[in-house]
């Protein structure tokens, strides 16, 4: 019987209900103003964070680590980056624009990469080889 890897499966579902919530996202924008448009995006999101971190504490019941005021300041600045990005990705849904709003969305990855770089100065490695 040959298995598949999980990230498989995983990344399809991953996909499919990111493509599912964009297009819902699409028609709040419709009839809710910019930013309840983006709440809502963020409320959406909060029942399945509270599920992942009660399955992290049953799996690893460990205390969780302590955080510190700069951690709290890193959170803050990328949390406001990620609202502002949403209400940009948002008004581009507003103005018609479903594709250049999605290839927006989905270029998030190289984006980080390039602040990374940009700001923190992190260096991205080669994947090791296997063997």
């Amino acid at each position: 019987m040959i298995t598949s890897p999980i990230w498989l499966p995983a990344t399809l579902l991953a996909g499919g209900v990111q493509a599912w919530r964009t297009a819902v996202q699409r028609r709040v924008s419709q009839s809710l103003s910019l930013n309840a448009a983006g709440l809502v995006r963020y409320l959406y999101g909060v029942p399945f964070t509270l599920m992942l971190l009660g399955g992290y504490r049953l799996v690893f019941p460990a205390p969780l680590p302590s955080v510190g005021p700069l951690f709290l300041l890193f959170c803050a600045a990328g949390g406001l980056a990620q609202i502002i990005a949403t209400n940009l990705l948002i008004l581009a849904f507003t103005h018609r624009n479903f594709v250049v709003g999605t290839a927006y969305s989905k270029t998030e990855a190289a984006q980080g990469a390039v602040l990374s770089f940009l700001l923190l100065g992190e260096r991205l490695s080669a994947l090791p080889g296997r063997g």
